[in-house]
């Protein structure tokens, strides 16, 4: 820790750990870190509301990208199209716990 002698040096946050919840109920967290242009860290939060519409477009994007990749490798090429990222009643599926 840097002594501050009565300035702030945090200049920024730097993300750690990002965690989301696409079933049921959507949730995005974000667990970051205070630091400066140096690198020190201060301290840390956690973020899970008031995302932008760009974040959450981009969001979605990386979901759906995500998800044609899986396909790719499941379905050898054949269905390559992720979900329309619609709430989907995955109870009804057979697969418990999804």
């Amino acid at each position: 820790m840097i002594k501050s002698d009565g300035v702030c040096k945090i200049t920024g946050v730097t993300l750690g750990e990002i965690s989301i919840k696409l079933l049921e109920d959507s949730l995005l967290t974000a667990k970051y870190a205070f630091c400066n242009t140096a690198g020190d860290r201060y301290g840390y939060g956690n973020r899970n509301v008031n995302w932008s519409t760009e974040t959450i477009e981009k969001l979605k994007a990386l979901t759906t990208s995500m998800e044609e990749d899986i396909c790719q490798d499941l379905f050898e090429g054949g269905v390559t199209t992720g979900s329309t990222n619609e709430v989907v009643d995955y109870q009804q599926d057979g697969v418990p716990g999804l």
